[in-house]
């Protein structure tokens, strides 16, 4: 996870990524999507007013 600085606004972006060896095997996949969907339901309940999407 990366907390990146936007110098020309007032905002920030937090980057996650996952790298995945070969992007066919459903298991890895898989696994990438369960980490960012864990993420993401964090980062919800920590920021509840800026993840507005997350059902």
């Amino acid at each position: 996870m990366d907390w990146q600085e936007l110098p020309k606004a007032k905002a920030y972006r937090i980057a996650l990524q996952k790298n995945v060896e070969n992007i066919q095997d459903p298991a890895q996949t898989e696994e990438a999507y369960r980490l960012y969907k864990e993420k993401a339901e964090s980062m919800k309940r920590v920021f509840p007013e800026f993840v507005c999407y997350l059902s």
